[in-house]
């Protein structure tokens, strides 16, 4: 009887002492779709990779983090058709631009840095150093060395342009005032002021057929910017 007893207990024994088999720790989360998640939101491509890689290591593995993984994979997914529809929006907005502008005579040269504006004969250029309009009179000289930041021509004669030097605004003026009497005009008109702002001249002259306005003026940023108008005289 006693040695049933021992039979019996026997298996029971080597039943206990096999080891039981192992599970995933208990709330353990798949460290990969904690990544993913917070990369969907900040690089939307790199939260899509981690969240497919954080999906296949969890059906390894048996951890937790299924639907972090999923929600990375889903947002990444959103945010980069968004991004995509952006971009196509972006460039139809461009293309209609472009194509507005160029309806309306405007053309944007990005080498030379200028825009310039066509219709009904006349034509603006606007840029840090622009050309003289074609057909500007040879006897209205621009001061030597200085840029011209506007050029404009209207009804084929009537001239505007706006340009700036580095030299003091009396020397500007003091050349208008001794060379353009040279060129064949005449001063029918001067105005020289002072202030606290700055300094500056007014020419009013005039020759055989034109009229012209010249305008100096030195501002706070130790540049002097002048503009000159040349406008024809009624026939």
């Amino acid at each position: 009887m006693e040695d049933q007893t021992k039979q019996t207990s026997q298996p029971a024994q080597q039943a206990n002492s096999q080891p039981a088999p192992s599970q995933p720790a208990a709330g353990k989360t798949n460290t990969m779709a904690i990544i993913a998640i917070i990369c969907a939101i900040i690089i939307a491509p790199v939260g899509l990779i981690l969240g497919i890689i954080s999906l296949s290591q969890i059906k390894k593995s048996k951890e937790g983090g299924k639907g972090l993984a999923t929600a990375a994979i889903v947002i990444s997914v959103i945010i980069m058709l968004a991004q995509v529809l952006s971009l196509i929006l972006f460039w139809g907005a461009i293309f209609s631009i472009d194509r507005a502008a160029k309806e309306a005579g405007v053309n944007v040269n990005t080498q030379s840095g200028t825009v310039t504006a066509t219709k009904d004969g006349n034509t603006t250029t606007i840029g840090s150093d622009v050309k003289l309009p074609a057909g500007f009179p040879n006897d209205m000289p621009i001061y030597g060395g200085a840029k011209l930041t506007t050029a404009n021509k209207s009804n084929e004669k009537e001239f505007y342009v706006i340009g700036y030097t580095s030299d003091s605004p009396e020397k500007v003026s003091a050349y208008y005032k001794n060379t353009l009497p040279q060129k064949g005009w005449t001063i029918d008109n001067t105005n020289d002021t002072s202030s606290e702002f700055g300094t500056g001249s007014y020419l009013e002259l005039s020759n055989a057929t034109q009229t012209a306005k010249v305008n100096i003026y030195g501002d706070s940023k130790e540049k002097t910017v002048f503009s000159i108008n040349i406008i024809p005289k009624s026939e």
